[in-house]
């Protein structure tokens, strides 16, 4: 059984693997792509990092999820619900200016990805719940 607040670290690896393969599938059917661009590769990263749960790279166009940084399972959907906006998003054009221009909490471009964390992550969880 999945739950929103268990712990990710009491899940082993190829389960979160799951969990994100899951997680993509959703986000392609409910959120889409791009339509100049794949579908972004997925990498789950054990590095320790301190600032993010998750980044974008618009150059290799991947999702990275900082697994230590993610606390529970709905830190990591959210968490990847949130990049994967962004990998829908004109970032390499568009976040450097808007970021200069806003400041990080006022970004269009992060206020699109937060909002997108809170109209689909209930019903990314359900569908996990569902298919895992």
């Amino acid at each position: 059984m999945i739950r929103a607040n268990f712990l990710l670290k009491q899940y082993s690896k190829s389960k979160i693997e799951l969990i994100a393969s899951l997680a993509g599938v959703f986000c392609a059917n409910n959120i889409g792509k791009c339509k100049n661009k794949k579908y972004p590769s997925t990498f789950l990263s054990q590095k320790n990092e301190k600032e993010f749960m998750g980044m974008y790279n618009p150059r290799k166009h991947k999702i990275i999820i900082y697994l230590k940084k993610c606390k529970t399972v709905s830190d990591f959907t959210k968490t990847f619900i949130h990049e994967w906006v962004h990998s829908k998003q004109r970032v390499l054009s568009d976040y450097g200016r808007l970021d200069k221009k806003f400041g990080y909490d006022n970004n269009p471009m992060e206020i699109e990805a937060h909002a997108a964390e809170n109209i689909w992550n209930r019903k990314l969880l359900n569908f996990i719940r569902k298919n895992y």
